[in-house]
């Protein structure tokens, strides 16, 4: 079979492991702490090495939101944080799928995200974020090996999409402390590691964060699909025509193709994190 992607982001894992530890022992008083335990990652790729003077104040001054955003997480005692654009429809067994399986892949190196879906010409169903015109061919599926946690074969099967932004994103705790422990919810850093757009960056969540290896960590499924209520209009020459003929069908053609043997599946790792050396694998590619 197929290599499994990398599970490249042992520091974001750690560094959730990390907060919520201290959250627990010490209580909100332990942000300042876990702000030092937690932001070398970040502070390594976000801000470089340190320095006197203005520099030395504008690290400080990062050091002080890290520790304001780790003090009012453990303040808070949710299991899931969402970010939302207002125009998206997300159904209850979507959101249970993410809740049942998201710390688990998480656990192993994945990060799972929704996709949107959006009615186009013709009233048919599109995929709002495949527009590229590699969207699909270099979407593959990815098997995973704890087969206990699934009813049949075919839930068992993933998807790296292309283009795995879904104008969204939806965190459980563990994940949620790796994004406040890394640069991405911080307007002075994201941007130094997010090419796109505000709106879009704001919506990213994991997936620039440098703790978490890039696009290719990020899954998502067929049972993930959340309704984009207002499509998207005025960009015809990125997204009308040939651009936008992709659907979920072609989603549920690459899950069916690895059932049927016709397409190459890739595995998901079976390792917890918290096993693997620091140093990542290198991800080969599932075609």
């Amino acid at each position: 079979g197929a290599a499994a992607p990398a599970s490249p982001f042992f520091g974001a894992a750690a560094a959730a492991a990390a907060v919520q530890g201290l959250c627990e022992a010490r209580g909100g008083a332990a942000a300042s702490a876990a702000a030092a335990a937690t932001n070398d990652a970040a502070a390594a790729s976000s801000r470089g090495g340190g320095g006197g003077g203005a520099a030395g104040a504008e690290e400080a001054k990062e050091e002080d939101r890290q520790g304001a955003a780790l003090e009012f997480f453990c303040r808070l005692h949710h299991d899931v944080y969402l970010y939302l654009e207002g125009d998206l429809v997300v159904s209850p067994e979507s959101f249970g799928f993410f809740v049942a399986h998201a710390d688990a892949l998480f656990d192993r190196g994945y990060v799972l995200l929704p996709f949107r879906v959006e009615r186009g010409k013709n009233n048919a169903s599109v995929l709002t974020d495949a527009f590229q015109r590699n969207s699909i061919t270099d979407t593959h599926p990815f098997v995973d090996g704890w087969a206990g946690q699934y009813d049949n074969f075919t839930d068992r099967i993933y998807l790296q999409p292309q283009n795995p932004y879904p104008a969204c994103f939806w965190m459980t705790r563990a994940m949620f402390a790796a994004y406040l422990s890394g640069p991405m919810w911080n307007y002075s850093l994201a941007f130094r590691h997010s090419p796109w757009a505000m709106g879009e960056t704001a919506a990213s969540g994991l997936i620039w964060d440098p703790q978490c290896g890039g696009k290719t960590t990020h899954l998502t499924h067929l049972r993930l699909a959340i309704t984009h209520q207002f499509a998207i209009h005025g960009t015809e020459g990125r997204r009308e025509g040939g651009r936008r003929g992709r659907g979920p069908i072609h989603y549920q053609d690459i899950v069916g193709g690895c059932v049927n043997g016709s397409i190459p599946c890739g595995y998901l790792s079976n390792r917890s994190l918290e096993r693997l050396p620091g140093a990542a694998s290198t991800r080969e590619s599932a075609v």
